[in-house]
């Protein structure tokens, strides 16, 4: 377990981890964070935790590409 063991998880904990991820995928990153983000917030609003380690972690900036929209004379060929 990555912090199964740990007695606190600190932000540098987070972005360690986060940052790896973001090595093979920035949208994988962000979805990750948005997770972990998620998963401490609920922690903090049951009042299991006192703060979310995840807090003010910035996502990563993102490349997305545009979809594909094949013209007209394509999908008629494909017709």
């Amino acid at each position: 377990m990555l912090w199964g063991k740990k007695k606190e998880i600190t932000i540098v904990d987070v972005e360690n981890y986060v940052g790896e991820i973001a090595d093979r995928s920035t949208s994988m990153a962000n979805r990750t964070l948005a997770q972990i983000k998620a998963l401490f917030n609920h922690g903090v609003n049951r009042h299991m935790i006192q703060a979310n380690p995840a807090h003010g972690i910035e996502m990563f900036p993102e490349n997305k590409k545009p979809k594909y929209i094949p013209p007209r004379e394509d999908l008629l060929k494909v017709l």
